[in-house]
């Protein structure tokens, strides 16, 4: 009976002979394969040469005809067809091998039959760990400045008139209360201010009014008017209006 360590060494040698004939079959398919492709591309590159130098040919025939209008030399010709055929050859090896690879025409050498070791597969990530689709953006609204509140309406008005120059007949008599033709001093015309307010439940707004005439009327900046439009406003805690101006 054959030992057990014995029959294990001969599957080993077995195996490796097999290994070893594979390795060489391959090897020599491929060998075979690169010299075939290297023949063929070597006779694409010599046919192109040929039908260059015939154009080179018909070229030097065509400047004799009709550019120089006589007989060029043959060495001429010759020249021209190895010009053309020089070029046609280089333009089929730049054709050939200018992307590289093994394949005929420069591009990858694989058969197609499948993916040999070393070459990377695409990746396909796991449906849970897949990158989630770009969610549509929602455009913001920009925010809008708030419209401006509506003029309120005067409810109630209270119309002082300011006088200056020939108009004023008695001194710090200077307001003049709605119609009354009795012109009254700064606390008189205040005191009246304040009752008016407090008789009414409307709205109460101050009209500062001047005399038509421009050398009865104060300028806008003058003390008297300034002293009024500050007192409504901050003692009285009321509306001004200057709903006309001296001019």
């Amino acid at each position: 009976m054959i030992p057990a360590t014995l029959l294990s060494q001969r599957f080993l040698l077995l195996g490796q002979g097999v290994w070893a004939e594979m390795l060489w079959g391959n090897l020599l398919d491929r060998l075979v394969q690169q010299a075939t492709l290297l023949v063929i591309k070597l006779l694409i590159v010599a046919g192109a040469y040929l039908v260059g130098s015939v154009l080179g040919g018909i070229l030097a025939v065509a400047l004799d005809r009709w550019v120089f209008r006589k007989r060029m030399p043959e060495a001429g010709r010759q020249l021209c067809s190895l010009i053309g055929g020089v070029l046609m050859a280089l333009l089929a090896v730049l054709f050939l091998l200018g992307s590289g690879g093994d394949g005929l025409w420069g591009g990858g050498g694989g058969s197609g039959e499948g993916q040999g070791e070393g070459t990377a597969s695409p990746y396909v990530a796991p449906s849970g760990n897949r990158p989630s689709a770009p969610q549509e953006t929602r455009e913001i609204p920009s925010p809008t400045a708030p419209e401006p509140p509506p003029p309120r309406e005067v409810s109630a008005v209270l119309r002082v008139t300011v006088l200056a120059g020939k108009a004023v007949r008695e001194a710090g008599r200077f307001y003049v209360l709605d119609d009354d033709p009795n012109p009254r001093t700064f606390s008189e015309i205040t005191e009246a201010i304040l009752q008016r307010r407090s008789r009414t439940q409307e709205r109460l707004t101050v009209q500062i009014l001047f005399p038509v005439d421009p050398n009865l009327a104060p300028p806008p900046n003058d003390p008297k008017v300034t002293r009024l439009t500050e007192w409504v406003r901050q003692e009285a805690g009321l509306d001004v209006a200057f709903p006309s101006r001296p001019r």
